[in-house]
């Protein structure tokens, strides 16, 4: 679960500071979901202060960059359909992420990798899914 710490507004997006109720840990995430599916503000419904059971995608790959954080990510599970998208649950210290399968593949053997992200998407609040995932 994470409390909605914050939200800023931007001309097309928006970003949002949630905060693990479990680990403490604050998280700023990317939101287009209002640009991705017109006519449907998908987490506009989220308030400041509130919680939500949050699913939040790591964007990047598992090749070094100078722009992207460096984390380690043990595999919980390799195959999480949302929607048309496959996804990897991860857990990064003590909070649990996702990263697309198509990115990590060949690790998944391993059940443990680098990942460089760039930033931090949400994808999916209570029942609600990211509009891009969607058939």
């Amino acid at each position: 679960m994470h409390r909605l710490i914050s939200k800023e507004e931007a001309q097309v997006t928006r970003f949002v500071t949630l905060k693990n109720v479990e680990t403490g840990t604050e998280d700023y995430c990317f939101d287009d979901s209002d640009m991705v599916d017109v006519g449907r503000k998908d987490f506009w419904f989220m308030e400041v202060g509130k919680k939500y059971d949050c699913k939040i995608l790591l964007f990047g790959s598992v090749k070094p960059s100078r722009f992207g954080k460096r984390v380690f990510c043990q595999v919980i599970r390799d195959n999480i359909a949302r929607g048309r998208a496959h996804h990897v649950e991860v857990k990064v210290g003590e909070d649990t992420y996702y990263v697309p399968r198509s990115d990590v593949e060949d690790y998944l053997k391993d059940g443990k990798f680098y990942y460089y992200y760039t930033r931090k998407d949400l994808v999916q609040v209570n029942n609600t899914i990211h509009g891009k995932y969607l058939d």
